[in-house]
């Protein structure tokens, strides 16, 4: 297990990492299975709703390059597992990444002599937080708060999740 969070109803949410995440009875049963690859953490909504960031391995053509990304995912699963909605953080930083940030990303993965294919972590998000109240300067109650460790310059993304 990579990481668990107990819920409001007393069941275990508990990463495979890379693998799936799965909801557990007192007992250790397993209630359900999502075949995702969490990463890191989680949280829930007030209704059950839980946001989790997963790790995903992509190709990306910028700047007349391609290149091999881990990229991070929030997928947002209902109370019950199923998938309802998935937003790449891909999509929603890219705007931010200079063609600067891009050249030192892919000089600092090739200075590694990494293995053929080797993907780079463009971003690598640690947490995810759901705001519970409207926070000046933050976000709005309700909004999905992340942790990025590779900074990609001083933005903001106040797209809705």
């Amino acid at each position: 297990m990579d990481f668990v969070e107990l819920t409001a109803d007393g069941h275990l949410l508990a990463s495979a990492k890379y693998d799936s995440l799965e909801k557990l009875d007192w007992d250790s049963n397993v209630v359900w299975s999502a075949p995702i690859a969490p990463h890191h953490d989680l949280d829930l909504d007030d209704d059950g709703r839980i946001y989790v960031l997963t790790e995903n391995r992509r190709k990306l053509s910028r700047i007349g390059r391609s290149y091999l990304i881990r990229d991070n995912d929030i997928v947002i699963l209902s109370p019950d597992g199923k998938e309802e909605r998935r937003i790449q953080l891909w999509q929603l930083l890219s705007r931010f990444l200079t063609e600067k940030r891009l050249k030192r990303f892919d000089s600092k993965r090739r200075s590694r002599k990494p293995k053929k294919n080797h993907y780079g972590d463009l971003f690598h998000t640690d947490s995810i937080d759901l705001l519970r109240r409207d926070i000046p300067g933050v976000g709005k109650q309700g909004n999905a708060l992340i942790s990025v460790r590779e900074q990609i310059g001083r933005a903001s993304c106040r797209e809705r999740v």
